[in-house]
């Protein structure tokens, strides 16, 4: 697994878009490459397209802990069995309850928001 942030991501494969590195990247690594895109949420190759997975529209009240959280979420979705589309969407939902609250978002909560999709 590798999850880098869009800034990241970008200035490491030298490319202008996610998309243009996810792509360049298919060929190169087995990797499940996922790029957090702040705001705009997660992207990751699923075969041949590029799969985008929106941010929850949350009230941040802090960033810190995002990128952490939605690594966090995605491998406990992954643990639970599920695809890469409902881990994404789990891994989003962590990094916006995160923000948006003042204390870690317990399970529950994750996976109401996560289901409200």
């Amino acid at each position: 697994y590798y999850f880098p942030s869009k800034q990241e991501f970008q200035q490491l494969w030298e490319v202008n878009s996610i998309d243009e590195g996810l792509h360049r990247m298919k060929g190169l690594t087995s990797a499940l490459t996922i790029v957090k895109d702040s705001d705009n949420g997660a992207l990751a190759m699923k075969g041949d397209e590029v799969l985008r997975i929106p941010a929850f529209p949350v009230n941040p009240i802090h960033t810190v802990g995002a990128g952490d959280s939605f690594n966090a979420g995605f491998m406990v979705a992954q643990a639970l069995g599920r695809d890469l589309e409902k881990s994404m969407r789990f891994g989003c939902a962590a990094a916006g309850l995160t923000i948006s609250q003042p204390t870690m978002p317990a399970i529950e909560a994750v996976e109401t928001l996560a289901a409200s999709a």
